[in-house]
């Protein structure tokens, strides 16, 4: 008689389960984001200009322009040549950029982290509302991002197992993410540093011949970026950053920018105080527990500490040797998941019995704060750093939809903030019963323009300040106002201003 063996199941991995659900669940609002959000200023510069370039023009920067995230142009253009143009066929490859960067996440998490924890800092990197913008964008920054974890995962794995095989990946992705975007470079030369530091402590006797891989690497794209970067700097076109210090631009900026600028700024500073005094003492601890049972400090929590402060010493050292800017939001957002993964491994490697439980409170408690931000912040109209260009869709269907009922065609100026974004939708053959005119003259009492559109919000980081914009000499009705953007349409319309007495 055949005895049957007892079927055995398998445990479910229900942390593995959660990582997919909550991965796809936020690709799903990103996504969701890519078809709804409106077009951008800096991806209507991008996508109108440089697209409709010659290949050979884009890599050679006809023109100069820092708008030019170079892996994203080629992208873009291959995608464009199929014939499929439009706002979401350009966000496509940050879009499935983001698929790599919840690939490597995932990895780091689950192969470096208790279950939990790791579930913890995965929370953490998919969970800052700013970060997530640019995977919803025609940008470069979504693709960077997303080479960049997969850089640090096998700058971790190198660490780990020090195969030589894993530093040259590292190096690789790092250099893919500079060619996403140069700012990025502060991390790659970090990055570079961190292998041979490892290597150094770890291995002597493989040092010199893991120089020679990663110099060759760097060397490679020493030659790839070399010109364009030249070309930028000789036409003036890096001129976006800071020019106080690290603190008052760089990280004060991320902290806004995280907090989709909603909060005043009094109280950015005191959270942003709270972060970095709040890391520094996880750090203290993390080397105290281990000092205290006189055994070496692992690695990953010293590493990542170091691609945390490395950039900022480099940005500081180079702005007053160089003159160079200091990162500023959007150029310094590798930050952001980067310093949550500091604080995370700083915790995981805490192995004193007396602080483990107070700074997994603490990390339990970033969690939380960071998923309260992303719900308070999520939605499918508007983006942190051009929140404006949201109202330009609703701005022309009015205009053209009074056009169409009058059977009129309606002139639309505008402050220079809105010009990139109106200009891509008058370049799709859009609303068609409203002209734009950029060069009429601001004062309305001269102007031809029938509508203007206004942004009463300051934009210190561009140097935009309302205060001094002649058109606001000339007060108009207002005829459609977005107080949450900040932005309001006038009407030159002699019958939209008779009655109010303008």
């Amino acid at each position: 008689m055949n005895k049957t063996r007892p079927f055995k199941s398998k445990a479910v991995n229900y942390t593995a389960i959660m990582y997919l659900i909550v991965g796809a669940s936020l690709f799903l609002y990103v996504l969701a984001r890519t078809l709804f959000v409106g077009i951008t200023f800096d991806e209507s510069y991008t996508i109108g200009v440089l697209s409709s370039r010659p290949f050979k023009e884009v890599l050679l920067y006809n023109p100069a322009a820092a708008n030019n995230h170079l892996l994203n142009s080629i992208f873009i253009k291959l995608i464009y040549l199929t014939g499929f143009k439009s706002t979401f066929a350009a966000r496509l490859p940050n879009l499935f950029s983001l698929l790599i960067y919840l690939f490597f996440a995932y990895r780091i998490c689950s192969n470096y982290f208790e279950k939990w924890l790791g579930v913890c800092l995965f929370l953490l990197l998919i969970s800052n509302p700013f970060v997530l913008d640019f995977f919803g964008l025609a940008r470069g920054y979504g693709l960077a991002l997303s080479f960049m974890m997969a850089s640090i995962y096998y700058l971790l794995k190198y660490n780990k197992e020090l195969k030589k095989r894993d530093s040259i990946k590292a190096l690789c992705f790092g250099g893919l993410a500079v060619l996403s975007n140069y700012t990025f470079l502060f991390l790659w030369l970090n990055m570079f540093a961190a292998i041979h530091m490892i290597a150094f402590i770890k291995n002597r006797y493989s040092l010199s011949k893991i120089f020679q891989s990663s110099s060759g690497i760097g060397i490679l794209l020493t030659s790839i970026i070399y010109y364009p970067i030249s070309k930028l700097r000789e036409a003036e076109a890096l001129w976006y950053g800071g020019i106080q210090s690290s603190y008052s631009d760089t990280l004060y900026s991320l902290m806004n920018y995280s907090l989709a600028q909603e909060v005043e700024g009094a109280k950015v500073a005191i959270l942003l105080n709270v972060f970095l005094v709040t890391l520094s003492v996880i750090l203290g601890l993390f080397l105290i527990a281990h000092r205290s049972k006189k055994t070496k400090w692992p690695l990953g929590p010293i590493i990542l500490t170091f691609l945390f402060l490395g950039p900022l010493v480099l940005n500081t050292f180079l702005h007053y040797t160089f003159d160079t800017k200091f990162l500023i939001n959007r150029t310094a957002i590798f930050l952001l998941p980067i310093s949550s993964m500091t604080f995370a491994f700083c915790v995981q490697y805490n192995t004193s019995k007396q602080s483990a439980i107070f700074v997994r409170g603490l990390l339990f408690l970033f969690v939380i704060t960071s998923l309260i931000n992303l719900g308070n912040n999520a939605n499918l109209r508007r983006t942190i750093n051009w929140y404006y260009d949201a109202t330009v869709p609703d701005v022309l269907e009015y205009i053209d939809t009074k056009g169409k009922k009058e059977g009129k065609t309606f002139i639309l100026d505008s402050t220079k903030l809105f010009s990139s974004s109106i200009q891509y939708y008058k370049w799709k053959k859009k609303y068609n019963n409203v002209v734009y005119i950029k060069t009429l003259k601001d004062n309305l009492d001269k102007s031809q323009a029938d509508y203007f559109l206004f942004l009463t919000d300051p934009q210190g980081d561009i140097g935009y300040d309302p205060s001094l914009e002649e058109s606001l000499k000339y007060p108009r009705t207002s005829v459609l106002t977005f107080e949450k953007e900040k932005v309001v349409l006038w009407s030159n319309l002699k019958e939209d201003n008779l009655t109010s007495g303008h």
